[in-house]
């Protein structure tokens, strides 16, 4: 009875081993989302999780050039978050975590009055973050790559109200 208790499904009802997958590892849910070009919807779902490894996977899996267009496929709002969750451990997938960063960053509008109280916190944490980087670590085209980002972040701080 125990191990009945801890599924996802009521005590008693059927649960079918896809709708259990779907419960248990949001990838299932995300691909869905990304062959149906719903990218708000996907990233929304994937940054509510908190979890920085699935929203590493999901950029893996989007094309930048079809989330960047313009205008952005993804809102303002999310657009900050990402770059926020992103740039928490830029040492795992350094360069992937990076052209997201570049990409979300020049697609950020500074002036944008819902994002008015975020923006510089956030803006001012991922800074803090590229300023440590350590060089060795990173290698010196990811560290370069992490020069520019930081100027992107700088430029958007010069912009906020």
């Amino acid at each position: 009875l125990e191990p009945r208790a801890a599924l996802p499904a009521p005590l008693g009802e059927a649960v079918s081993l896809a709708a259990l997958e779907q419960q248990l590892d949001p990838t299932v849910v995300l691909s869905q989302l990304v062959a149906e070009e719903k990218y708000e919807a996907a990233f929304n779902k994937a940054l509510t999780l908190s979890e920085i490894k699935v929203v590493t996977w999901l950029c893996a899996q989007v094309d930048l050039t079809r989330v960047f267009a313009t205008p952005p496929a993804i809102s303002q709002m999310l657009l900050l978050a990402l770059s926020q969750q992103l740039g928490c451990d830029l040492y795992s997938d350094s360069k992937l975590k990076l052209e997201w960063l570049r990409q979300a960053l020049l697609a950020l509008d500074p002036n944008d009055s819902l994002l008015a109280t975020h923006m510089r916190p956030i803006l001012d944490q991922l800074y803090a973050n590229l300023k440590c980087l350590d060089p060795a670590t990173l290698g010196a085209v990811l560290m370069r790559e992490s020069v520019l980002v930081r100027h992107l972040v700088n430029s958007l701080l010069s912009e906020c109200p």
